[in-house]
């Protein structure tokens, strides 16, 4: 038996190419022609020393930027390392940073250089980004040296004689014990040096986005911080969803981590199974990402994936004699969006599905927060042929005023005002049975959400709804457990709610029989 391959030649190899990668020039000619200062400011914290400074590339790519910070990690082996990604945009908006800006971009990266140590690296990446490689950084001495390179930035840079105004976002995170261990055999140093990396450039541009899209300026993950934490779960929607769209494209296996999971719903008054809700979760902790997604640049790339695997879990039941809906919830930022139709025309037309096959769950809320993009939205789809539900009625602010006007065909009262009905108080039935008949007068199906227990269904049933969901009505479940539950004709204990009463009487007026 041969003896294992020693991890050496790979480490050796890998270095090499971070040794090639890096090409350190010196600074200090640099940034007295690149940078300036406003006057009398005092130097920036954490500048070299004169004559000497922190190591300054460029990255082609991203694939460039991993084998940096690769390697670096193999440089300083057990030593943390912290990874910062710079976004730049001028202060007046005007032309923004871009690729062509060549003065303006050699003074930012002098101006960066000042603010580190000189063991950092400082990356100038396409875009008119930048990367900060801070050895034996953590997630919080990240933040410090993140809010050191905006607040160098924003004190301004010379280009040509002129004073220019720079404004930075910055995401951050750094490599932690433990976060890369694998289940299976133990990995190479290069090979976990290589895992380290992919997490830690995904958590970073993660945090970078937030950083954008909020207006933070500084985001860090960091675990140990709720904000930290939600950023890391970010990262990794962002690094699995790429991955299982890379696979769909590519005609591979669907990808493990992310399943998608069906809640069945029952139509009380036809006595079927009529619909299934899909959601996609992850596989390991069946939570479902689509409220950490929303209002990221990640919601469209999951609504992508959801409407491709719904779309084929619905053409295989057909095929199997299994007539039931697939139903997919719109975030609200698509609503609105043009492209929308598009995507969901195209999704029909890859599985090969009838428009009919698909009912889309737009929010009651989102409806109310622009209802003529809404109603525009809707038009379209009911053109396209697909059926749409208004959800979450009975909670929040609501889209009553124009429900009457939007090309809907189903009403879901919302889970939380269902689960009211458990307490048998009048006053939370007359709720219910105020929304349901508002449903019916306006000819819509009613379906109660959130129906949980054998008491929630029964005074939903009472109160008139057409259809119920729910874990009493059926467990959330995978697409073959849905096809064996219509299949077997189960269902007929939801059809006929018991005889007792179950709700109190509606009250009368004062004097009256």
């Amino acid at each position: 038996m041969s003896a294992p391959t020693s991890p050496a030649p790979r480490a050796a190899t890998a270095l090499r190419r971070v040794a090639a990668l890096l090409r350190p020039r010196p600074l200090r000619a640099a940034r007295a022609r690149a940078t300036g200062s406003r006057a009398g400011a005092a130097p920036s914290r954490g500048a070299a020393p004169s004559g000497s400074g922190p190591a300054v590339v460029t990255a082609p790519d991203r694939d460039a930027l991993h084998r940096l910070l690769t390697g670096l990690l193999l440089q300083h082996p057990g030593e943390p390392m912290a990874l910062l990604l710079v976004g730049l945009l001028p202060a007046d908006g005007r032309d923004g940073v871009g690729d062509d800006s060549e003065d303006l971009l050699r003074a930012v990266v002098g101006r960066a250089a000042d603010a580190v140590r000189d063991r950092d690296v400082v990356v100038r990446l396409p875009g008119g980004r930048l990367a900060v490689l801070v050895v034996g950084g953590t997630a919080s001495s990240a933040r410090r040296v993140g809010e050191r390179v905006r607040a160098a930035l924003q004190a301004g840079v010379v280009v040509g004689g002129a004073l220019v105004d720079v404004d930075a976002s910055v995401g951050a995170g750094g490599s932690r014990a433990g976060a890369t261990a694998p289940t299976g055999p133990r990995p190479t140093p290069a090979e976990a040096a290589a895992r380290c990396a992919d997490r830690l450039l995904a958590e970073v541009d993660a945090a970078l986005e937030v950083a954008r899209s909020a207006g933070t300026g500084v985001a860090v993950v960091d675990p140990g911080e709720r904000e930290g934490a939600r950023l890391a779960d970010l990262a990794r929607l962002g690094t699995d969803l790429r991955r299982a769209i890379a696979a769909e494209e590519d005609g591979r296996s669907a990808s493990d981590a992310l399943r998608l999971r069906w809640q069945p719903r029952f139509d009380v008054r036809a006595g079927r199974w009529t619909t299934a809700t899909a959601r996609l979760v992850w596989a390991d902790d069946a939570r479902a990402p689509r409220d950490l997604a929303a209002g990221t640049a990640l919601a469209p790339d999951l609504l992508q994936l959801e409407l491709r695997r719904a779309l084929r879990a619905v053409v295989a039941w057909h095929a199997d004699g299994v007539r039931v809906q697939a139903a997919v919830r719109v975030p609200g930022e698509a609503l609105g969006r043009p492209g929308l139709v598009d995507l969901v025309a195209g999704a029909l037309e890859e599985a090969g599905a009838a428009p009919g096959s698909l009912r889309l769950l737009v929010d009651d809320d989102d409806v109310a927060a622009d209802p003529s993009a809404a109603a525009v939205a809707l038009a379209r789809l009911s053109v396209l042929g697909v059926p749409t539900s208004v959800t979450g009625l009975g909670a929040s602010r609501s889209s009553v005023a124009t429900l009457g006007a939007l090309p809907v065909d189903e009403l879901v009262v919302d889970a939380r005002l269902v689960a009211c009905l458990r307490s048998g108080r009048e006053g939370d039935a007359r709720l219910v049975r105020a929304v349901v008949g508002l449903g019916h007068g306006l000819g819509l199906r009613v379906v109660a959400a959130g129906v949980d227990d054998a008491t929630t269904h029964r005074a939903a049933v009472a109160l008139g709804c057409d259809a119920v969901e729910g874990e009493h009505v059926g467990p959330v479940a995978g697409r073959a457990d849905v096809a064996g539950l219509v299949l077997r004709g189960e269902g007929g204990d939801l059809l006929v709610p018991s005889r007792r009463p179950v709700l109190p009487a509606p009250r009368r007026a004062p004097g009256r029989p």
